[in-house]
């Protein structure tokens, strides 16, 4: 019960003390005229700061309602649903090289069993050439390779 009390008159000190915070950043004490106006020049500085009506409709961003708008959306989409809808024959296919005729029968031939695993020459490496490289590519990294200054502290470096 007593770590409830002290942990409740600690939050209501805090309370206390944000209010008092608060109080010297909203002057409530200036007449109400004068926040008013305060609070108008500040709205208008932030609406000044908004994009227009057109640059919205431009972007995209805002719907346009005029009549013409909407009968060139409605045209662009039938001529897409008709461009869809229209099959290609199979010539004009064969033509633009999309559909190709392949040969009615298929040649078969014997091949030479063999081992087809890839040499692995990684697996190989000792402890001492691992580091060996690494070592060479920190000195590449440090020396030789071109780096703009802003961007040299994103160089990632290999333990050694």
């Amino acid at each position: 019960m007593e770590f409830l009390r002290a942990t409740l008159s600690g939050y209501i000190e805090q309370l206390y003390a944000y209010r008092d915070i608060i109080t010297d950043y909203i002057p409530f004490s200036v007449p109400t005229a004068e926040r008013k106006a305060a609070v108008e020049t500040s709205l208008l500085r932030r609406l000044s700061q908004r994009p227009r009506k057109e640059e919205l409709e431009n972007r995209g961003i805002l719907k346009r309602n005029n009549k013409s708008w909407k009968q060139e959306l409605e045209e662009k989409q039938t001529n897409l649903n008709r461009q869809l809808s229209r099959r290609p024959t199979v010539k004009e296919l064969r033509d633009k090289r999309i559909l190709i005729s392949f040969a009615d029968y298929a040649e078969v031939a014997e091949a030479l069993d063999y081992d087809r695993q890839a040499d692995k020459p990684w697996t190989r490496l000792t402890a001492e050439d691992k580091a060996k490289i690494r070592w060479e590519l920190n000195e590449f990294k440090e020396n030789e390779m071109m780096v703009h200054p802003e961007s040299a502290k994103y160089t990632r470096f290999h333990k050694p």
